[in-house]
Protein backbone atom coordinates (compact mmCIF):
# COMPACT_ATOMS: atom_id res chain seq x y z
CA UNK A 1 0.00 0.00 0.00
CA UNK A 2 1.08 3.31 -0.77
CA UNK A 3 1.03 6.83 1.45
CA UNK A 4 1.99 9.21 -1.80
CA UNK A 5 0.79 8.31 -5.34
CA UNK A 6 0.62 5.38 -7.15
CA UNK A 7 2.68 6.42 -10.50
CA UNK A 8 4.92 8.72 -8.19
CA UNK A 9 5.95 5.50 -6.49
CA UNK A 10 6.32 3.48 -9.46
CA UNK A 11 8.86 6.36 -10.81
CA UNK A 12 9.61 8.73 -7.86
CA UNK A 13 10.86 11.92 -8.49
CA UNK A 14 10.80 14.65 -6.28
CA UNK A 15 9.17 16.87 -8.92
CA UNK A 16 6.17 14.17 -9.53
CA UNK A 17 5.41 14.03 -5.74
CA UNK A 18 5.52 18.10 -5.33
CA UNK A 19 2.90 17.82 -8.09
CA UNK A 20 0.43 15.00 -6.92
CA UNK A 21 0.83 15.81 -3.27
CA UNK A 22 -2.76 17.76 -2.83
CA UNK A 23 -3.35 18.13 -7.00
CA UNK A 24 -7.03 17.44 -5.89
CA UNK A 25 -6.89 20.24 -3.10
CA UNK A 26 -5.35 22.96 -5.43
CA UNK A 27 -7.97 22.73 -8.05
CA UNK A 28 -10.92 23.40 -5.35
CA UNK A 29 -11.83 19.21 -4.92
CA UNK A 30 -12.62 18.00 -1.34
CA UNK A 31 -14.40 15.35 -1.94
CA UNK A 32 -14.81 11.70 -3.37
CA UNK A 33 -17.61 9.58 -4.35
CA UNK A 34 -16.41 6.17 -4.66
CA UNK A 35 -18.91 3.45 -5.75
CA UNK A 36 -17.41 0.67 -4.26
CA UNK A 37 -19.61 -1.68 -5.14
CA UNK A 38 -21.27 -2.29 -8.73
CA UNK A 39 -23.92 -4.53 -7.72
CA UNK A 40 -27.25 -3.31 -6.00
CA UNK A 41 -30.11 -5.21 -3.96
CA UNK A 42 -33.05 -3.00 -5.96
CA UNK A 43 -33.84 -2.97 -9.64
CA UNK A 44 -34.75 0.87 -9.94
CA UNK A 45 -34.77 1.53 -13.79
CA UNK A 46 -33.18 4.74 -13.89
CA UNK A 47 -29.76 3.70 -11.79
CA UNK A 48 -26.66 5.65 -13.13
CA UNK A 49 -24.29 3.24 -11.44
CA UNK A 50 -20.88 1.94 -13.07
CA UNK A 51 -20.40 -1.60 -13.80
CA UNK A 52 -17.28 -3.03 -13.46
CA UNK A 53 -15.40 -5.05 -11.12
CA UNK A 54 -15.01 -3.88 -7.62
CA UNK A 55 -11.41 -3.16 -6.03
CA UNK A 56 -9.77 -5.59 -3.40
CA UNK A 57 -9.50 -4.81 -0.08
CA UNK A 58 -5.87 -3.75 0.10
CA UNK A 59 -6.50 -1.39 -3.23
CA UNK A 60 -9.33 -0.23 -1.79
CA UNK A 61 -7.22 1.09 0.95
CA UNK A 62 -4.72 2.28 -1.49
CA UNK A 63 -7.72 4.35 -2.95
CA UNK A 64 -8.71 5.90 0.41
CA UNK A 65 -4.62 6.63 1.36
CA UNK A 66 -4.35 8.18 -2.51
CA UNK A 67 -7.23 10.63 -2.07
CA UNK A 68 -6.03 11.48 1.39
CA UNK A 69 -3.01 12.35 -0.43
CA UNK A 70 -4.47 14.31 -3.01
CA UNK A 71 -5.79 16.71 -0.26
CA UNK A 72 -9.35 15.18 -0.29
CA UNK A 73 -10.87 15.61 3.33
CA UNK A 74 -14.63 13.83 2.82
CA UNK A 75 -14.80 10.59 1.31
CA UNK A 76 -18.50 8.78 0.45
CA UNK A 77 -19.08 5.17 0.32
CA UNK A 78 -21.99 4.68 -2.16
CA UNK A 79 -23.48 2.17 -5.13
CA UNK A 80 -24.70 0.12 -6.24
CA UNK A 81 -24.70 -0.42 -3.11
CA UNK A 82 -22.17 -0.26 -0.72
CA UNK A 83 -23.86 -2.13 2.35
CA UNK A 84 -23.18 -5.72 0.12
CA UNK A 85 -19.40 -5.06 0.04
CA UNK A 86 -18.53 -7.33 3.44
CA UNK A 87 -15.12 -5.41 3.81
CA UNK A 88 -16.82 -1.78 4.09
CA UNK A 89 -17.05 -1.81 8.04
CA UNK A 90 -13.15 -1.92 8.01
CA UNK A 91 -12.94 0.70 4.95
CA UNK A 92 -14.58 3.03 6.99
CA UNK A 93 -12.65 2.67 10.53
CA UNK A 94 -9.57 2.62 7.97
CA UNK A 95 -10.57 6.15 6.00
CA UNK A 96 -11.47 7.90 9.57
CA UNK A 97 -8.21 6.90 11.06
CA UNK A 98 -6.20 8.60 8.55
CA UNK A 99 -8.74 12.08 8.87
CA UNK A 100 -11.01 12.07 6.37
CA UNK A 101 -14.98 12.43 6.98
CA UNK A 102 -17.21 9.30 5.84
CA UNK A 103 -20.16 9.58 4.26
CA UNK A 104 -23.04 6.69 3.24
CA UNK A 105 -25.05 6.50 0.69
CA UNK A 106 -27.23 3.91 1.11
CA UNK A 107 -31.11 2.11 0.07
CA UNK A 108 -30.91 0.88 3.41
CA UNK A 109 -32.76 -2.49 2.34
CA UNK A 110 -29.63 -4.21 4.36
CA UNK A 111 -28.43 -2.48 7.51
CA UNK A 112 -25.94 -4.53 9.26
CA UNK A 113 -25.20 -4.32 12.92
CA UNK A 114 -21.64 -3.09 11.63
CA UNK A 115 -22.68 -0.34 9.81
CA UNK A 116 -25.38 0.46 13.18
CA UNK A 117 -22.36 0.59 14.77
CA UNK A 118 -20.15 2.99 12.75
CA UNK A 119 -23.40 5.68 12.14
CA UNK A 120 -23.90 5.69 16.20
CA UNK A 121 -19.82 6.32 17.32
CA UNK A 122 -19.69 8.93 14.48
CA UNK A 123 -17.60 7.14 12.25
CA UNK A 124 -20.11 8.10 9.58
CA UNK A 125 -19.99 11.71 9.77
CA UNK A 126 -23.47 12.24 7.34
CA UNK A 127 -25.58 9.50 6.26
CA UNK A 128 -27.88 9.75 2.52
CA UNK A 129 -30.90 8.30 2.27
CA UNK A 130 -33.11 7.37 -0.86
CA UNK A 131 -36.65 7.94 -0.56
CA UNK A 132 -38.65 8.60 -3.56
CA UNK A 133 -42.25 8.07 -2.84
CA UNK A 134 -44.14 8.50 0.44
CA UNK A 135 -46.11 5.71 0.27
CA UNK A 136 -44.81 2.11 0.29
CA UNK A 137 -46.86 1.64 -2.82
CA UNK A 138 -45.48 4.29 -4.61
CA UNK A 139 -41.32 4.14 -3.26
CA UNK A 140 -41.32 0.52 -3.97
CA UNK A 141 -42.90 0.85 -7.16
CA UNK A 142 -40.25 3.44 -8.07
CA UNK A 143 -37.57 1.58 -7.17
CA UNK A 144 -39.10 -1.47 -8.33
CA UNK A 145 -38.49 -3.90 -4.80
CA UNK A 146 -41.13 -4.29 -2.11
CA UNK A 147 -40.30 -3.64 1.26
CA UNK A 148 -37.74 -1.09 0.45
CA UNK A 149 -39.79 1.50 1.95
CA UNK A 150 -40.21 0.00 5.15
CA UNK A 151 -36.34 -0.18 5.43
CA UNK A 152 -35.87 3.17 4.55
CA UNK A 153 -38.26 4.48 6.88
CA UNK A 154 -36.69 2.15 9.47
CA UNK A 155 -33.27 3.70 9.00
CA UNK A 156 -34.56 7.33 9.66
CA UNK A 157 -36.44 6.58 12.81
CA UNK A 158 -32.85 4.86 13.80
CA UNK A 159 -31.13 8.32 13.01
CA UNK A 160 -34.21 9.99 14.37
CA UNK A 161 -33.51 7.84 17.82
CA UNK A 162 -29.85 8.04 17.68
CA UNK A 163 -29.79 11.39 17.19
CA UNK A 164 -27.51 11.19 14.22
CA UNK A 165 -27.64 13.15 10.99
CA UNK A 166 -29.19 12.17 7.64
CA UNK A 167 -30.06 13.34 4.05
CA UNK A 168 -32.72 12.50 2.40
CA UNK A 169 -31.95 11.96 -1.50
CA UNK A 170 -35.27 12.11 -3.70
CA UNK A 171 -35.15 12.18 -7.29
CA UNK A 172 -37.44 13.96 -9.12
CA UNK A 173 -38.68 12.56 -12.38
CA UNK A 174 -42.39 11.79 -14.40
CA UNK A 175 -42.25 8.54 -12.70
CA UNK A 176 -42.90 9.86 -9.04
CA UNK A 177 -44.02 13.41 -9.60
CA UNK A 178 -47.43 13.07 -8.40
CA UNK A 179 -45.87 12.44 -4.85
CA UNK A 180 -42.66 14.98 -4.44
CA UNK A 181 -44.90 16.67 -1.50
CA UNK A 182 -46.33 13.16 -0.02
CA UNK A 183 -42.58 13.04 0.79
CA UNK A 184 -42.52 16.54 2.38
CA UNK A 185 -45.32 15.61 4.78
CA UNK A 186 -43.81 12.55 5.28
CA UNK A 187 -40.50 13.41 6.46
CA UNK A 188 -41.90 17.15 8.37
CA UNK A 189 -41.64 15.48 12.00
CA UNK A 190 -37.56 13.99 11.16
CA UNK A 191 -35.38 16.31 13.26
CA UNK A 192 -32.47 14.00 12.08
CA UNK A 193 -32.42 15.29 8.75
CA UNK A 194 -30.37 18.35 7.64
CA UNK A 195 -31.15 17.96 4.07
CA UNK A 196 -33.86 16.97 2.10
CA UNK A 197 -32.68 17.07 -1.52
CA UNK A 198 -34.65 17.06 -4.50
CA UNK A 199 -32.95 15.70 -7.56
CA UNK A 200 -33.74 16.68 -10.78
CA UNK A 201 -33.95 13.56 -13.02
CA UNK A 202 -30.40 12.93 -15.24
CA UNK A 203 -30.71 10.54 -17.89
CA UNK A 204 -27.38 8.41 -16.96
CA UNK A 205 -27.09 4.48 -17.43
CA UNK A 206 -29.62 2.77 -17.11
CA UNK A 207 -31.33 5.99 -16.61
CA UNK A 208 -30.12 6.93 -20.23
CA UNK A 209 -31.61 3.87 -21.83
CA UNK A 210 -35.39 4.18 -20.18
CA UNK A 211 -35.21 7.98 -20.62
CA UNK A 212 -38.50 8.31 -21.94
CA UNK A 213 -40.61 7.27 -18.97
CA UNK A 214 -38.33 9.53 -16.24
CA UNK A 215 -37.70 12.81 -18.09
CA UNK A 216 -39.56 16.07 -17.38
CA UNK A 217 -38.76 19.37 -18.76
CA UNK A 218 -37.25 21.79 -16.72
CA UNK A 219 -40.43 23.93 -16.15
CA UNK A 220 -42.12 20.69 -14.94
CA UNK A 221 -39.16 20.29 -12.33
CA UNK A 222 -39.49 23.50 -11.34
CA UNK A 223 -43.36 23.79 -10.19
CA UNK A 224 -43.06 20.31 -8.75
CA UNK A 225 -40.30 21.37 -6.13
CA UNK A 226 -42.34 24.95 -5.35
CA UNK A 227 -45.13 22.89 -4.46
CA UNK A 228 -42.85 20.70 -2.17
CA UNK A 229 -41.32 23.31 -0.43
CA UNK A 230 -44.91 24.30 0.26
CA UNK A 231 -45.83 21.12 1.90
CA UNK A 232 -42.97 20.64 3.46
CA UNK A 233 -42.78 22.66 7.04
CA UNK A 234 -39.78 20.24 9.08
CA UNK A 235 -36.25 21.84 9.77
CA UNK A 236 -33.91 20.77 6.83
CA UNK A 237 -32.71 22.66 4.41
CA UNK A 238 -34.70 21.97 1.07
CA UNK A 239 -32.10 21.62 -1.35
CA UNK A 240 -33.01 22.06 -4.92
CA UNK A 241 -30.60 20.34 -7.06
CA UNK A 242 -31.13 21.08 -10.91
CA UNK A 243 -28.90 18.81 -13.23
CA UNK A 244 -27.34 21.88 -14.32
CA UNK A 245 -25.72 22.53 -11.31
CA UNK A 246 -24.63 18.80 -11.28
CA UNK A 247 -22.15 19.79 -14.18
CA UNK A 248 -18.44 19.90 -12.76
CA UNK A 249 -19.59 19.66 -9.64
CA UNK A 250 -18.18 15.89 -8.61
CA UNK A 251 -15.59 13.64 -8.91
CA UNK A 252 -16.60 10.17 -9.11
CA UNK A 253 -14.58 6.85 -8.88
CA UNK A 254 -15.63 3.39 -10.75
CA UNK A 255 -15.70 0.24 -7.89
CA UNK A 256 -12.50 -0.45 -10.41
CA UNK A 257 -11.03 2.85 -9.25
CA UNK A 258 -11.42 4.77 -12.27
CA UNK A 259 -12.01 8.68 -11.97
CA UNK A 260 -14.37 10.34 -13.80
CA UNK A 261 -16.42 14.05 -13.96
CA UNK A 262 -19.53 15.10 -14.56
CA UNK A 263 -19.75 17.45 -17.57
CA UNK A 264 -23.21 17.88 -20.17
CA UNK A 265 -24.89 15.05 -20.41
CA UNK A 266 -23.41 12.71 -23.29
CA UNK A 267 -24.79 11.10 -26.07
CA UNK A 268 -24.39 8.06 -25.08
CA UNK A 269 -25.85 8.14 -21.56
CA UNK A 270 -21.88 7.36 -20.09
CA UNK A 271 -19.15 10.12 -18.74
CA UNK A 272 -15.86 9.64 -20.09
CA UNK A 273 -13.13 8.33 -17.72
CA UNK A 274 -10.12 10.04 -16.81
CA UNK A 275 -8.16 7.48 -15.90
CA UNK A 276 -7.17 5.15 -12.92
CA UNK A 277 -6.55 6.64 -9.24
CA UNK A 278 -4.16 3.50 -8.85
CA UNK A 279 -2.07 4.53 -11.36
CA UNK A 280 -2.27 8.12 -13.23
CA UNK A 281 -0.31 10.70 -11.54
CA UNK A 282 -2.75 12.71 -9.58
CA UNK A 283 -1.62 15.84 -11.44
CA UNK A 284 -2.50 14.76 -14.14
CA UNK A 285 -6.40 13.17 -12.95
CA UNK A 286 -6.67 16.83 -11.38
CA UNK A 287 -6.07 18.85 -14.61
CA UNK A 288 -8.22 16.01 -16.96
CA UNK A 289 -11.12 15.78 -15.11
CA UNK A 290 -14.17 17.92 -15.86
CA UNK A 291 -14.71 20.39 -13.05
CA UNK A 292 -15.72 23.31 -11.89
CA UNK A 293 -14.31 25.04 -8.92
CA UNK A 294 -16.97 26.94 -8.35
CA UNK A 295 -19.61 24.58 -8.75
CA UNK A 296 -18.28 22.32 -6.57
CA UNK A 297 -17.89 25.17 -3.80
CA UNK A 298 -21.27 26.36 -3.78
CA UNK A 299 -22.06 22.27 -2.98
CA UNK A 300 -19.75 21.64 -0.43
CA UNK A 301 -17.92 24.82 1.04
CA UNK A 302 -20.41 24.99 4.06
CA UNK A 303 -20.51 22.80 7.29
CA UNK A 304 -20.57 19.03 7.00
CA UNK A 305 -23.73 18.76 8.12
CA UNK A 306 -24.81 21.94 5.28
CA UNK A 307 -22.68 20.46 2.87
CA UNK A 308 -24.78 17.45 1.78
CA UNK A 309 -24.02 14.10 -0.05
Amino acid sequence: MTATCAACDDSPAKSSLDECRGAFSRIGLSKIHWECWSECNLHCKFCYRSVDTPLTFDNALQLIEISRYAGIDRFVFAGGDPSLRSDLPALIDFATSIGLSVELQSNFQKFSKDLQERILDGKVALTGISLDGGTANKHDNFRSTRGNFKAVINALDFHEQAGRPAIVRTIVSRQNSNCISDIGKLLTPYRCITRWSLLEFTPIGDGFTNRNIYSISATEYEEIVASAIESYEGLAEVDVFRASAKLGTYGMVTPAGLLYGVISPPSDGKYPIVGSMLERHLNDLASSLPFDRQQHLSRYSTQLLGGGV
